[in-house]
C-alpha cells in the first residue's frame, strides 16, 4: 500500500501532462515513469491502482499540483530568466514559498484521501503497535509541517531534517526497550534524536483533535513569510533537541512572530523587496 501511495507523485506527473524538462516528455522510452508503467502492468497491483479510490484521489491530488503549484512556479522562473530586469533573489524566494505550500497542500490532501480507507486499517492491524503509532503520528505530523511550510530542499534536510526518523521497523520489543528509564538516559546522538521524533509522533496519536487544529492554526499565523519558513528548520531542531535556555529563547521568538501584526509583516516584505530590487 505505502508503494501505491509513493507512486501516485508520478501517476499524477504522467496524468497532468506536464514535462518534467525542458525538452524531455513522460512519454520518451527512457523516462522512468516508462519503466514503473510497466512495472504495474505486469504487477497484481495494477488493479489496486485502478481499482481504489484513495490511490486515484491522491494521483488527482499531484496531478493538480503539477499542472498549479508546479506550472506556476517554472512559468514565474521562466518569465525571470527571459525578462531583461533583475527580480533579485527576494522575488525568487516568494515564489519558492508559494511552491513549498502547494506541495504540502497535495501531501495533506494525500494523507486526508486515505483515512478511513478499509485496507489500510485491516492493514495497520498487522504493524507492531509502536510502529502503527508512529506512522499514524506522523500523518498527523505532516499537517504541522505543512502549516510551517517546513523547507524540503535537499541542503535544508542534509543539515537540519536529516537522520531523526527511525531506519527501521519499530517492534513492541524494541520500544519496549527503548523506553526503559536506564536506557533511554543512555542514548546519545542521532538515537537520541530519533527516540525523540518517534516520542512526538506517539504524543501526537494521543492528542484530541481539535487540540491538533490548534497548533496547525497556530503555526499558520507564525509562519506568514518565506523568510520565517527558511528559519523552521533549524527552530525545530533547537525546540526539539536544544538546552533548556536554547528552547526558551526560541519558544519567545515564536511567540513574538505569532503576536506580531500582520501589518507589520507585510511593511518588512515590502522593504526588503524594496532593497532587493535596488541592489543594497
Amino acid at each position: 500500500m505505502n508503494f501505491m501511495f509513493s507512486v501516485a507523485i508520478l501517476l499524477g506527473l504522467e496524468k497532468s501532462g506536464i514535462p518534467i524538462g525542458p525538452t524531455a516528455t513522460i512519454n520518451e522510452p527512457e523516462n522512468q515513469l516508462a519503466a514503473i508503467r510497466v512495472k504495474l502492468m505486469d504487477a497484481p497491483s495494477r488493479k489496486l491502482v485502478e481499482c481504489d479510490e484513495s490511490v486515484q484521489k491522491s494521483i488527482d491530488s499531484w496531478c493538480r499540483f503539477f499542472r498549479g503549484g508546479y506550472s506556476n512556479y517554472k512559468a514565474a522562473m521562466l518569465s525571470s530568466k527571459n525578462s531583461n530586469y533583475n527580480s533579485g533573489p527576494f522575488d525568487r524566494e516568494s515564489e519558492r514559498f508559494q511552491l513549498q505550500k502547494e506541495i504540502w497542500k497535495a501531501h495533506v490532501e494525500v494523507i486526508q484521501n486515505n483515512r478511513g480507507n478499509k485496507r489500510s486499517e485491516e492493514l495497520l492491524t498487522h504493524m507492531p503497535h509502536a510502529e502503527r503509532d508512529f506512522g499514524q503520528g506522523w500523518a498527523r505530523m505532516v499537517e504541522i509541517l505543512a502549516a510551517c511550510v517546513f523547507p524540503t530542499d535537499l541542503v535544508t534536510l542534509t543539515y537540519d531534517g536529516a537522520g531523526f526518523l527511525p531506519t527501521e521497523v519499530l517492534t513492541d520489543e524494541c520500544w519496549a526497550d527503548l523506553t526503559s528509564r536506564d536506557k533511554s538516559k543512555q542514548l546519545t546522538g542521532p538515537q537520541k534524536y530519533r527516540f525523540a521524533s518517534v516520542l512526538a509522533t506517539h504524543n501526537l496519536v494521543k492528542m484530541p483533535a481539535p487540540m491538533l487544529r490548534m497548533i496547525v492554526l497556530f503555526w499558520g499565523r507564525v509562519v506568514r513569510t518565506h523568510q520565517t519558513s527558511r528559519t523552521m528548520p533549524a527552530t525545530v531542531v533547537k525546540l526539539v533537541h536544544g538546552s533548556s535556555l536554547v528552547k526558551l529563547g526560541q519558544a519567545l521568538r515564536v511567540l513574538g512572530l505569532f503576536l506580531q501584526p500582520r501589518w507589520w509583516g507585510r511593511i518588512k516584505m515590502r522593504l526588503a523587496e524594496t532593497f532587493a530590487h535596488h541592489g543594497v
